[in-house]
């Protein structure tokens, strides 16, 4: 998907261009299969050993018209939690000019794994809020979440 899309939409004269993350998850094997074209990635929060971030560096959709993606995958059980996300979640920046990071948004959401989905999701959007110098968001936010059930 990821190369044929970057293939269909090379980089504009106007400099044009997306990220994407893609995953498809099979229920019958539990085999997250996924990749990332330019994209921060994603976490997945596992019940038994660190989380992980699924995706590598790469460049955006149309940077490389011959460029070819990789699929990646992971096993996912119940229970666990894959979390999606733009970059203006953890691009913000405090009053010394220290970037959030990818690195404290991946502790945050390790330590909201055993909570309510929807107020770990809250708690995160506001811890990055609280950490901004403006207490607002300069760059789109987005984050989801996803609960593998049993």
């Amino acid at each position: 998907i990821v190369t044929f899309l970057n293939r269909k939409y090379p980089l504009t004269e106007e400099g044009d261009y997306f990220t994407i993350w893609v995953g498809v998850w099979q229920s019958s094997t539990h085999l997250l299969r996924y990749a990332s074209a330019g994209h921060p990635g994603s976490i997945l929060v596992k019940s038994d050993m660190p989380s992980v971030v699924l995706g590598d560096r790469s460049w955006p959709i149309g940077f490389s018209i011959e460029g070819v993606y990789r699929t990646e995958s992971v096993p996912v059980h119940a229970g666990e939690r894959l979390y999606l996300f733009s970059d203006g979640i953890y691009e913000v920046m405090d009053a010394h000019e220290e970037i959030w990071g990818r690195k404290r948004l991946q502790e945050a959401l390790e330590s909201v794994a055993n909570r309510e989905m929807m107020w770990g999701l809250n708690s995160i959007i506001e811890k990055s809020r609280a950490w901004s110098v403006q207490g607002v968001f300069e760059d789109d936010v987005a984050l989801l979440g996803l609960e593998f059930l049993g």
